[in-house]
């Protein structure tokens, strides 16, 4: 016996000694499996943060890239249109009839080279818009503009061509090639002034960080952005504040009435100073007043047509209900009321059939009392060879090229470095590039040579323009970022550019901020219709844990629809409603177990509400009650679907439209 239960003992210890043994093994293999998950949720992290690093690396590299494309081209589009027009002016200014005789080749070879330059962009945009709007498969979703705006389109399509051609044979072709450059600056100042007229004193949202909400903005706006902060905690949420503060400073420096005020001023200062130079510096068998009046008028006609306000009422479509339902264009559920590429269309067929006729008409009246007719020579020598040609081809392939490179930064997102940046950059570079590069040394040896007392003053009224131009246009450069991969309508007004003033319309035509545009519109007091807030979850089989905290959020929300009434004022049609809709919750017009859970917590969940308060209907999903929830009557429903009279998977959203 006992050396039965001294066997047993040895037994049992020899069974509890393997146990150990293989626990042991067995905590050292899930230690080992431990590990490798360790090991392999590093390697993962660590995978996900170098590829963090080579996105954000070759993002860089790709901006930095644009940014030198960008500002390469739109600083020669400058240099050749500036340097081909000064060709022009050596063979038509200060010349005896004889000698004009004689050049009439090249004079008209000139002439038809900066005519083809202002038509060619327009002649793209012509084929594009009829592409895309006119004879391919969307056409139907592209409506037409209304009649306002086609009148419009047409008496501005005039005003452009007759503006642009002053510009470029009385205004280019006259001045000095350093004059010529700085004297596109000044065509932001018609856009200042309607910015100065337009902003109002609140336009952008600001964080209160002491009233813990936006300011600036209608309750609407306000609770949507206040309910989106709910779903941000701890230093998320710290980061998404300051970011959003940073923004708001930025952006309220740059769409501010001073700052326009002050951009607008230094560009006044900087025109009137070109013109004050001309006057100076002019020679006495040379009609200086031709420049002197055509500079500002040009200007202001280009800039007032370039000016947001008025290619928006260009692109206007009819109203929804004055228009075919077929021509409406859907997308993001959303109906398009822009008519940017029909009115493109017949605005560049406007221009394309004018040019010809009124820059003739322009150049001829310029040289009145010269006999000079560019139309005169034989067409076999107007493109030319040598530098001319090579200036031609230039220009156009550095502007079109320089657009292509400023839509690509704006569709990958790279706004800042692909876009604003070489915008901003452009004259300053070309400024450079025409003082130091050998090719280029007109703009020196011309200059410095005529102007010896005003040499570093026409420099300074340069940085006066600049600065002008930059406190100006820098809104409309840095506060827009479209999603990536966008459609052009959201990145530019017209799907154009502008060959001479390549960098001035580009930086016109970017799409500003819907978002900020809607915070200008001051709320009158007055709605058609009522604004509702709608909370609206779902419930099914939830434990009391849950029903719980949904009626408890249900009452805060009353309480905070309470609150903004209190303190902020909340208009009067204004509406908070609060549905629950509830699956299966009726059985043959009996109430479930889950339906009786949630109304015998009603009560005690909902302040002021008792369930025999409450308004009970028969309904074609089941029943419904409601009841008015919190000291402002918030409306309070629970729809109760009877699966016997609407299938048990059919969705909510298809049984309220059974109604």
């Amino acid at each position: 016996m006992a050396t039965r239960d001294v066997g047993g003992i040895e037994g049992l210890q020899e069974k509890q000694n393997v146990l150990q043994h293989e626990k042991s093994l067995g905590c050292q293999a899930v230690k080992e499996k431990s590990g490798t998950e360790e090991f392999g949720e590093e390697s993962f992290a660590s995978a996900i943060s170098r590829n963090k690093k080579l996105r954000l690396g070759l993002r860089l590299v790709i901006g930095f890239v644009l940014l030198l494309a960008v500002l390469g081209c739109v600083a020669g589009s400058k240099l050749t249109l500036v340097a081909l027009a000064n060709k022009l002016r050596h063979v038509t200014v200060n010349q005896t009839k004889q000698e004009l005789k004689d050049r009439s080749t090249d004079i008209s070879r000139l002439y038809w080279q900066l005519v083809i330059i202002l038509v060619l962009p327009h002649c793209l945009t012509f084929v594009r818009s009829a592409v895309v709007g006119v004879i391919g498969k969307t056409r139907k979703a592209h409506p037409w503009p209304r009649r306002s705006a086609l009148i419009a389109g047409a008496l501005s399509s005039v005003l452009e061509v007759v503006a642009m051609s002053v510009f470029v044979f009385s205004v280019l072709c006259y001045l000095t090639p350093l004059l010529a450059l700085l004297s596109m600056q000044p065509v932001f100042a018609a856009q200042f002034v309607l910015d100065i007229y337009y902003t109002p004193s609140r336009c952008r949202p600001r964080w209160n960080h002491r009233n813990g909400h936006y300011e600036n903005l209608d309750h609407a706006e306000r609770s949507l952005l206040d309910m989106s902060d709910e779903y941000r905690t701890g230093p998320e949420l710290g980061v998404h504040k300051f970011n959003q503060r940073i923004r708001d400073c930025f952006g309220a420096i740059l769409d501010n009435k001073i700052v326009k005020i002050v951009a607008f001023f230094l560009q006044v200062v900087g025109t009137g100073a070109i013109i004050a130079t001309l006057v100076l510096t002019h020679k006495p068998d040379l009609d200086h007043h031709i420049p002197v009046i055509a500079l500002p008028l040009s200007l202001v006609t280009l800039g007032a047509l370039w000016s947001h306000r008025f290619q928006e009422f260009l692109l206007q479509a009819p109203q929804r209900n004055q228009r075919n339902p077929e021509t409406v264009c859907e997308r993001d559920g959303a109906a398009d009321s822009s008519a940017r590429y029909k009115a493109n269309f017949l605005n560049s067929f406007y221009r394309i059939v004018l040019y010809p006729v009124l820059a003739y008409g322009v150049f001829r009246l310029i040289h009145s009392n010269k006999d000079i007719d560019p139309w005169a020579a034989s067409t076999l020598h107007l493109l030319g060879t040598g530098s001319d040609l090579t200036l031609f081809v230039a220009h156009i392939l550095t502007s079109f090229f320089g657009y292509v490179f400023a839509w690509t930064a704006c569709l990958m997102t790279l706004r800042t470095i692909g876009f604003a940046l070489p915008l901003l950059l452009s004259t300053p570079v070309a400024l450079l590039t025409g003082l130091i590069v050998p090719y280029f040394e007109e703009f020196s040896r011309e200059h410095f040579s005529k102007f010896n007392s005003l040499n570093y003053a026409v420099i300074g009224l340069w940085f006066v323009v600049y600065l002008g131009q930059v406190l100006g246009i820098a809104y409309y450069l840095c506060t827009k970022n479209n999603l990536i991969l966008s459609q052009d309508s959201d990145m530019f007004l017209n799907p154009h550019y502008e060959s001479v003033f390549l960098e001035q319309y580009l930086s016109l035509n970017r799409q500003v901020d819907k978002y900020s545009n809607n915070m200008q519109v001051t709320f009158d007091g007055h709605l058609s219709e009522p604004a509702p807030y709608s909370f609206a979850p779902q419930c099914t089989a939830e434990n009391v844990r849950e029903m719980r905290q949904m009626l408890k959020s249900i009452n805060r929300m009353s309480e905070w629809y309470a609150d903004q009434r209190k303190l902020n004022g909340k208009r009067k049609d204004d509406t908070v409603e609060s549905h629950i809709f509830f699956d299966g919750a009726v059985n043959g017009g009996q109430l479930t177990q889950y339906a009786i859970q949630l109304l015998s917590l009603v009560s005690e969940c909902l302040l002021g509400v008792e369930i025999r308060s409450g308004t009970r209907k028969e309904t074609y999903y089941g029943q419904s009650m409601s009841w008015q929830v919190g000291e402002r009557k918030m409306t309070f429903t629970v729809h109760f679907k009877d699966n016997l009279k609407v299938k048990e998977k059919k969705r909510w959203s298809q049984v309220m439209y059974m109604n």
